[in-house]
């Protein structure tokens, strides 16, 4: 008996993996081997480029420099599903043009050529390190994705036995597909079986890997409907549990301009029944330092009278500081014990600041650069 198949950010990969697994065969490629690590695709990365005897190839960088370049744009190509051929011709037309420019060269339009230049120089060296990868079967999850999407694209019976195994699809955190998963699931499902996606185009976070906030509005177009079925497509789920009326009113400004991308016309979010006005404080600050002193000292008074916030419940006093570098958690933490508030750094990157751990953090660095 099929059944349901329920696909999300964190196991489109796996999936993958598991249908390359099974017909990778098709393409003479040994698919069972685990997934490259970082650490080994940066190895092969660099015997690449150190036995490269192209000598029409010219980099002025470093050769880790061009290592993490090669490394970069191949997960890119493979994320986008991009050929180097149209690389190639995208980079030509834009040099061409730049061509025609009269005047003096400044520094930006000579960067631009530069960088141009050196990845049209790289794309020989991009289809050489995949081919090494797949000849000895050493894949990375990208190697993996843009292979099971041309097998699912090239051989319509891995469809069929796809879709007779699960009778519906659901896919979650639909905006955060990128080109090859979204290519790899319409040649599977793409042919008016029930698909249903799940998604927030707001929240789309994985875009340096290729997924796209406007993924949500061309659902229909890699999963069209099939023929005369009817009902509603798209069901909105607005209302928000999570936040008070003043800091959903802000979030809602922010997201304007992503909700009116193409034909993605997303409404606003709606408070909760019964939901707090909220208190929305914004600060601008010279340094890092001024910037943890006031959250602490917004923080203190809340702290130290706990019915300033919540008259009605009895609940622990805890409070929350999201910060967007970790360069910020020392210097917020020290902040916030001079106010006398205690506080937890949830992840292992907090243990780099406690003493103990710096100093062995330290000691190891002067092991390994002795000089």
């Amino acid at each position: 008996e099929n059944t349901p198949l329920e696909v999300s950010v964190t196991t489109y990969h796996s999936y993958a993996a598991r249908l390359l697994s099974e017909h990778s065969i098709r393409f003479g490629i040994d698919a069972d081997i685990s997934p490259m690590g970082d650490a080994a695709m940066w190895q092969l990365a660099n015997d690449v480029v150190r036995n490269w005897d192209d000598a029409t190839y010219t980099n002025e960088s470093a050769i880790n420099t061009v290592v993490d370049d090669l490394l970069g744009l191949t997960k890119l190509m493979l994320e986008h599903q991009v050929k180097p051929d149209a690389i190639e011709a995208a980079d030509l037309a834009v040099l061409q043009e730049l061509a025609t420019m009269t005047g003096d060269e400044n520094d930006q339009v000579r960067r631009v050529k530069r960088v141009l230049t050196q990845r049209i120089g790289l794309l020989p060296m991009v289809a050489s390190f995949i081919e090494r990868r797949q000849q000895s079967g050493q894949l990375s999850f990208d190697d993996q994705m843009s292979l099971a999407a041309d097998i699912a694209v090239n051989f319509a019976d891995v469809g069929e036995l796809e879709r007779a195994k699960y009778s519906v699809v659901l896919l979650d955190e639909y905006q955060d597909t990128s080109q090859s998963q979204v290519r790899l699931l319409s040649a599977l499902f793409g042919n008016g079986h029930p698909v249903t996606a799940v998604g927030d185009p707001c929240q789309s976070i994985y875009t340096w890997r290729g997924a796209s906030a406007g993924t949500i509005g061309s659902f229909g177009e890699y999963f069209p409907k099939a023929k005369g079925s009817t009902g509603s497509e798209i069901y909105e789920l607005l209302t928000t549990f999570r936040n008070d009326v003043a800091i959903l009113n802000l979030a809602n400004v922010i997201s304007s301009q992503v909700r009116s991308l193409g034909n993605l016309n997303v409404s606003e979010l709606t408070p909760r029944i019964g939901a707090g006005k909220g208190d929305l404080a914004v600060g601008l600050f010279e340094t890092m330092e001024a910037e943890a002193a006031a959250i602490a000292e917004y923080f203190a008074p809340l702290w130290n009278n706990p019915s300033r916030l919540q008259p009605h419940l009895k609940v622990p006093r805890t409070f929350a500081v999201l910060v967007r570098k970790r360069a910020q958690i020392a210097l917020i933490q020290e902040a916030l014990a001079k106010a006398g508030i205690p506080s937890e750094v949830l992840g292992l990157g907090g243990l780099v600041h406690v003493p103990e751990i710096a100093d062995l953090v330290a000691t190891l660095k002067i092991i390994n650069n002795p000089s």
